[in-house]
């Protein structure tokens, strides 16, 4: 069952009144579950080499569509994850 049909049953049942409310419960009220990464490997753009610990190794020089402009992101979000700190998302 895929997550809209989820919320949209638990408002139908009259588990919540509305989406507001069933979708903050159904995000904060759920646990989180490990899992390996090796499940992703069906996934069509998913590419385990990118996982590398250094930058350069995550994107050889014959696979940097932008140029040192990948290396140089690579590495900023791998600071901040080292940091633990909040990523923003775009799009």
């Amino acid at each position: 069952m895929d997550y809209i049909s989820t919320i949209k049953d638990s408002i139908n049942i009259k588990i919540f009144k509305n989406y507001e409310d069933a979708s903050y419960s159904h995000i904060f009220n759920s646990k989180l579950i490990k899992i390996p990464l090796k499940i992703f490997n069906s996934v069509d753009n998913f590419n385990p080499n990118r996982l590398q610990k250094s930058a350069v190794k995550a994107y050889p020089l014959n696979d940097r569509p932008r140029g040192n402009k990948d290396i140089s992101c690579v590495k900023y979000y791998q600071k901040q994850i080292q940091q633990k700190k909040k990523l923003h998302q775009f799009g």
